[in-house]
């Protein structure tokens, strides 16, 4: 018994250190959030997950190394109730709202670690039996499969936890927003009677900007996920997610979501286009296949749009001009457009055989397969 008692103190002595390199939230190890704990964003935001989940992360260290050092010593008293009271540590810090941070199985592995550790401990204290390698080995089995089936078991509790999504069978137009809070997401709503047909709203997702397709058929989200912005595509009608992308990493925004530019991205057909930089975009089709597409040297984008073929108007020392693209990225003809006004909104209108573009009450019209001005 003695050695069932070592081999579970030692098994779970090992998992609870292993923890630590397991995802605690957002796919972050319990380290790196530690030095997020206490840094203070700027506006008015803590950074995540915060000061009061870093100081339980840094209590449920303690309490563990405590009841390991404990066991180490034969003080098996003082290791059973140091890794007792760092149980209820561990699941409030996995139970606990962590806005902007989906939730990982970590903390929960670590409690059941403790839990274990605890338990063995407490054997030792009472009762002196009779030991054995195989008892040994046999206890430290079981208390590493004890915690690594918990640690499954919490990452499905999470999922579950930091998604709400809900799925429609109703027909029809709708109409999205977007909602921003512990859950943040969009809502799709009926057109006709305003009432909602389906959501999709994450833990993990901040600022989320939605915009519907030109023929209604695809919602479109951009969000910012911890340190990377996502783009991602529904079915507008049954709220199915279609794909999702990671469009960069590492830039966290820690404003509003309206004063940042790259959250402009527009809807064409039935895909997506999103500025890069000055002479590229980025076009993701109805399936999120990806190609970056060229734009003239030296101009920046002013506005987008099209069904079938992707225009942008491009601003050239002063001048506008307009952009023509295939679906596949191939450029089909640029043409000028310089008695537009600059400093309004740009406004472009596929008319099928004609294109055109309308600012500050000015329309120039075009024509659609080889970009000639008509009059």
């Amino acid at each position: 018994m003695r050695g069932i008692v070592h081999g579970a103190t030692a098994g779970a002595a090992v998992t609870f250190v292993t923890s630590w390199f397991l995802p605690w939230m957002a796919d972050t190890t319990a380290f790196p959030l530690l030095g997020h704990a206490f840094h203070m964003w700027y506006l008015f935001l803590f950074d995540i997950p915060g000061p009061g989940t870093g100081l339980e992360i840094v209590l449920m260290m303690l309490l563990g190394i405590v009841a390991i050092a404990s066991a180490c010593f034969s003080a098996h008293r003082t290791a059973a109730v140091t890794a007792l009271l760092g149980v209820p540590v561990g699941i409030h810090v996995m139970v606990r709202d962590h806005p902007g941070l989906e939730s990982g199985p970590g903390p929960l592995v670590a409690a059941v670690a403790l839990a274990v550790l605890a338990v063995a401990q407490a054997i030792a204290f009472r009762a002196d039996l009779g030991h054995g390698w195989w008892s040994t080995a046999a206890g430290a089995l079981v208390a590493v499969l004890l915690a690594v089936t918990t640690g499954f078991g919490g990452a499905s509790y999470a999922s579950a936890r930091d998604v709400d999504a809900t799925r429609s069978s109703g027909t029809g137009a709708v109409a999205v927003s977007a909602q921003d809070g512990v859950l943040s997401g969009v809502t799709a709503r009926d057109s006709a009677t305003g009432a909602e047909r389906w959501h999709y709203r994450s833990r993990g997702w901040r600022f989320p900007a939605v915009k519907l397709s030109g023929d209604g058929s695809t919602v479109f989200m951009r969000v910012q996920r911890v340190d990377e912005q996502d783009a991602l595509a529904f079915d507008a009608v049954s709220g199915q997610l279609r794909w999702q992308r990671t469009l960069s990493a590492g830039s966290s925004w820690q404003g509003l979501p309206g004063e940042h530019p790259s959250y402009e991205f527009f809807p064409f057909g039935s895909g997506l286009v999103l500025q890069l930089d000055a002479e590229h975009v980025r076009y993701f089709d109805a399936d999120g296949r990806e190609s970056t597409i060229q734009l003239d040297k030296d101009c920046g984008i002013s506005a987008v749009g099209g069904v079938r073929t992707l225009y942008v108007v491009e601003l050239c020392v002063g001048v506008f001009q307009l952009f023509a693209a295939g679906p596949d990225g191939e450029h089909r003809w640029t043409t000028s457009a310089p008695d537009l006004r600059i400093g309004n909104e740009v406004v472009v209108a596929d008319k099928g055989d004609t294109v055109v573009v309308t600012t500050g009450g000015q329309a120039e019209t075009v024509d659609a397969a080889t970009g000639r001005p008509r009059g």
